[in-house]
């Protein structure tokens, strides 16, 4: 499912498709700014976007085998919650 996809499903007696992709677009934009804070997000039920920081190593280029030196950055990881883990796995998934 994409963004779009998500907005279309939103849509419904109560809200229309403009009002469904400004909520889907400030939800984004609110966990994006907390990650670029460095702050951690966590959905209770749904799960945490993690924000690590990758350290300088090093490493290959695939082509020719130099070695080279990759820099520092920050990283975005998901980890679901164990009760999405649970939805996930169960053989019913209509709960």
């Amino acid at each position: 499912m994409n963004k779009k996809e998500l907005i279309k499903k939103l849509v419904n007696d109560d809200m229309d498709f403009l009002e469904s992709e400004k909520l889907v677009s400030k939800v984004f934009s609110l966990i994006e700014e907390e990650l670029i804070k460095g702050n951690n997000v966590i959905v209770t039920g749904f799960g945490t976007f993690r924000v690590f920081e990758r350290k300088e190593r090093q490493g290959l280029k695939p082509k020719t085998g130099e070695v080279i030196t990759i820099a520092p950055r920050r990283v975005v990881t998901f980890k679901p919650s164990p009760l999405l883990k649970k939805k996930m796995n169960s053989l019913d998934n209509s709960k």
